[in-house]
């Protein structure tokens, strides 16, 4: 069967994947944001991103439009990001093909195309799909550039790498890797055009930055992300927890620990290989297109590190370096091109029985981490209370505007923010994101009922 045949089954299988149950669970409170964004007018909602700069406005921008043409619902609304996972994995196949072979590229690809990981944002109206997907296409276009340099491609990956910047912050990181990569692993004769390059994309991305800068960059809204103690550990946890994603407490947790090491294995295998005689010990032929994989996948830890260290909590999150799946599948798909005929066979089957067993588990299992019925919470409140009655929200209210209501809301979520919303009323209700420490009295109010959806808590005071 024909390279091109194998590969367009594989896109099919993951475009199915990450279609199956789309609109089936409610928008959590990430998606409400994107939502609430995507539902203003182009121009007040750039103004919202920078107001609050978050994120970079790129995905919300396409989003708005999006919107605009195919609606708002579930499946509208993460329908780009499906789109963008989609592509994703064919893109993993062409850097595999350029770095190493087309097999390494399509065993990459197949493993890309039931990464549980992947599937989960996949699933998610969040930018996350997208930056990954700039972040793959800046990184061909780069080696491509580094073997056969040609002005209209300098241009095309000024662009490309300039829209991954104004898409996730982290995304910078992986352009780090690729400039570290061009003057010190694999000097290009065409070095001052590189470097005028890299000037041109700063300019381009100086107007955000300045916006950016001109925050008090206190980052509230990550404010309730805990402190790290033991990096290393935490390092070790972020990588097993991007191999391997089924949800929280379901069954498929189990397969952490074998897809880890498998995972980690055939990406050993990748740099690593016994003699020739075959016989032991392994020896290490490290080349370029590994090293620069290796950086990809250890310099965003680095970097995240200095950032939680110096500046604001930010290492217990590791969506926002989620791309180091990227390199750690190529690797992988590497690995098992190093195995013979039957090794290979072997090891696809496991990786992706292993694998399987997690989408499984994510399809089965409620899917999302926090499974929060914001429509159906506000519903209930509303059939249950006098019209207008006060809600204190765990998130900010604009978010739920989407779901109309005649209740009042007002955010509020530690002890001094329901505190000074409750003040004046004779009874409110309190909707928390998940189970936490639950006040039995605010303001001098008592707690009368408690009720759950989803992963959502009704608390009524009077």
């Amino acid at each position: 069967m024909k390279n091109r045949t194998i590969l367009a089954i594989i896109i099919f299988c993951a475009a199915l994947l990450r279609l199956s149950q789309l609109g089936d669970i409610p928008f959590w409170e990430d998606e409400l944001y994107t939502l609430y964004r995507s539902k203003m007018p182009l121009v007040s909602a750039m103004y919202n991103l920078i107001r609050v700069p978050t994120h970079p406005p790129l995905y919300y921008f396409l989003v708005n439009l999006w919107v605009g043409l195919f609606g708002d619902s579930e499946i509208a609304l993460r329908l780009p990001s499906v789109i963008f996972s989609t592509a994703s994995v064919f893109y993993i196949f062409k850097l595999g093909e350029k770095l190493y072979s087309p097999r390494s590229g399509l065993y990459a690809a197949a493993l890309a195309a039931i990464f549980p990981f992947s599937l989960y944002y996949a699933q998610e109206a969040k930018m996350y799909s997208l930056s990954w997907l700039l972040c793959l296409a800046s990184f061909l276009l780069f080696y491509r550039l580094l073997e056969n340099f040609s002005k209209t491609g300098l241009t095309a990956y000024i662009l490309l790498t300039t829209a991954s910047w104004y898409t996730s912050y982290t995304v910078i990181i992986c352009t780090l890797v690729q400039f570290l990569t061009l003057f010190l692993l694999k000097p290009s004769p065409a070095w001052k055009k590189w470097f005028w390059a890299y000037f041109l994309i700063l300019l381009l991305y100086f107007p955000w930055l300045g916006i950016v800068a001109g925050q008090s960059l206190s980052w509230e809204c990550i404010q309730w992300v805990p402190p790290t103690d033991n990096y290393l550990l935490q390092t070790a946890k972020h990588i097993s927890g991007i191999l391997n994603f089924p949800p929280w407490g379901t069954p498929g947790k189990w397969i952490a620990a074998p897809l880890t090491v498998l995972y980690l294995l055939m990406a050993a295998g990748a740099i690593a290989g016994l003699k020739k005689d075959g016989s032991f010990p392994f020896r290490v032929n490290i080349k370029t297109a590994d090293t620069i994989l290796l950086a990809w996948l250890c310099l965003p830890f680095a970097a995240y590190y200095l950032i939680d260290k110096f500046w604001f909590r930010i290492f217990s999150l590791p969506r926002y370096i989620g791309f180091v799946h990227i390199p750690l599948l190529l690797l992988a798909g590497k690995g098992i091109c190093k195995l013979t005929a039957r090794q290979q066979a072997a090891a696809l089957v496991i990786l992706c029985l292993t694998s399987s067993a997690g989408i499984n588990a994510y399809y089965s299992g409620g899917r999302k981490i926090l499974d929060q019925r914001w429509e159906e919470a506000l519903a209930f409140i509303e059939s249950s209370s006098p019209r207008k009655s006060l809600v204190i929200t765990a998130i900010d209210p604009a978010a739920l505007a989407c779901y109309k209501t005649s209740l009042t809301l007002r955010p509020g979520v530690l002890p001094q923010s329901l505190i000074d919303s409750a003040k004046g009323q004779r009874s409110f209700f309190v909707i928390l994101r998940d189970e936490q420490s639950i006040p039995a009295i605010v303001s001098g109010h008592h707690l009368r009922n408690q009720w759950k959806k989803g992963s959502l808590h009704i608390l009524r005071y009077e």
